[in-house]
């Protein structure tokens, strides 16, 4: 004899005993490329977001004509400190602010000798075309 067939629209009971599960995951195997880089230890590195605020007014101060030159003494603050700060979180692995405030240091130190030359001479020209068209010429 053949058993009736089973009901296709029939719901699995949500209240049956499940399978046994693994209280907990295993470990992943070690890395065979080489040791694991460094985790974040949970410190906050001071003197990267140092570095990030002096980056940052550095950039903000190199585009102000005529005082952009004033920027040059936070933007080699930024320099000096995102140095101090890779270097003290080297092996602890929090040095993202360091970095960035690094980045942002030179930029405006770039920034600060250049962009006070390019308003300077439009300044300049400037003075120049409107003392000509005031002559007529």
């Amino acid at each position: 004899m053949t058993n009736p067939p089973e009901n296709p629209y029939e719901q699995p009971n949500p209240f049956a005993q499940q399978p046994p599960q693994q209280p907990y995951q295993q470990p992943y195997p070690a890395s065979a490329s080489g040791p694991l880089p460094p985790q974040p230890t949970g410190e906050f590195n001071v003197m990267g977001l140092v570095a990030l605020i002096c980056g940052i007014i550095a950039i903000g101060v190199s585009w102000v004509p005529f005082l952009g030159w004033f920027g040059m003494l936070p933007a080699l603050a930024a320099v000096g400190f995102g140095i101090a700060g890779v270097a003290a979180q080297r092996y602890r692995g929090n040095r993202g602010l360091a970095i960035a405030g690094l980045i942002l240091g030179g930029v405006g130190f770039i920034f600060c000798l250049i962009l006070p030359i390019f308003t300077g001479a439009w300044f300049v020209f400037d003075q120049v075309i409107s003392y000509d068209s005031s002559l007529g010429l």
